[in-house]
């Protein structure tokens, strides 16, 4: 997630130096990613995943039980939509609507000062919220822009780093990254009040999603010719259809226990969410799932 987000900003940045328009570039981002957003939040609300919910209650209890799930936490609704993994969406707009206000007011630092502060606020209410240096919020930091923002800022950052970039200094930043938020996971409970700690975001999380684009800016053909292609092409497909493949599929570990089958599962998950986006993506009107 660090990485896309960090992704999003260096494109948007990148289109607005080559002179686009920040509000009505935001505006053709925004169509799109909420079209997808809706589209997919009725498809999850009107097809419960829970197989055994189908069984025993039928299928339009289980609907009805979805419905008043989202009309008793209305929040839901608008940072997060029809299905948990679907706050990526909201996130990223919520997140690139600052940025294009902060940049038609001619005021980037502003968009900066906001993505840090909002940063501080999501530690503190996150992993960081029952240790003595942090608060209860009323949100999951995790939703809106609270821990995005500074993602996004920090793609605006390297759009606008103009010199060649070292892979091995890359390297040392994802590194440095990923190691120290697992750090991070093994330290902080020891100072928590509470088990499980949020752990969606920790302070090592913008380093990691810095160096993770850099290594790709400094290593442009690391995943070869043909995956990169795909990999853009389907990749938001994947991401909003995978949930319809997980909770059927969890079932099978009533079956298989390994550590083979630990790693096949997601690659089972993967590869049909993959024909899933594909098939979606030749028809003309079924694109719009995907696309």
């Amino acid at each position: 997630m660090p990485f896309f987000f960090v992704v999003s900003g260096y494109y948007f940045d990148r289109k607005v130096r080559e002179g686009a328009p920040p509000l009505p570039l935001f505006a053709r981002y925004a169509k799109r990613l909420l079209r997808i957003w809706v589209l997919w939040s009725l498809i999850y609300l009107l097809l419960p995943l829970r197989l055994g919910q189908w069984l025993h209650e039928g299928w339009w209890p289980a609907v009805v039980q979805q419905f008043q799930h989202m009309a008793a936490h209305p929040m839901l609704i608008v940072f997060v939509g029809g299905k948990g993994h679907l706050w990526f969406l909201m996130a990223r707009v919520m997140a690139l609507a600052m940025a294009a206000i902060c940049e038609r007011l001619r005021a980037r630092w502003l968009f900066y000062a906001f993505g840090a502060a909002l940063y501080v606020y999501g530690l503190l209410t996150g992993l960081y919220a029952h240790t003595p240096a942090g608060f209860q919020g009323l949100l999951d930091p995790r939703n809106g822009p609270s821990m995005n923002a500074l993602l996004v800022a920090c793609g605006y950052r390297i759009a606008g780093y103009d010199g060649r970039v070292n892979p091995v200094i890359a390297f040392a930043v994802a590194a440095t990254g990923l190691i120290g938020f697992e750090a991070e996971l093994h330290w902080v409970p020891q100072f928590s009040s509470a088990w499980p700690p949020i752990i969606d975001y920790g302070l090592f999380t913008p380093v990691f999603g810095i160096g993770a684009p850099l290594l790709a800016l400094a290593v442009p053909r690391l995943g070869g010719r043909w995956w990169p292609r795909i990999g853009a092409e389907y990749v938001l497909g994947i991401y909003v259809c995978h949930e319809l493949f997980v909770e059927p599929a969890w079932m099978l570990h009533t079956w298989f226990h390994s550590y083979a089958w630990e790693f096949l599962f997601p690659v089972i998950v993967f590869v049909l969410a993959l024909g899933l986006t594909m098939l979606l993506a030749r028809g003309r009107r079924s694109r719009w799932l995907v696309r």
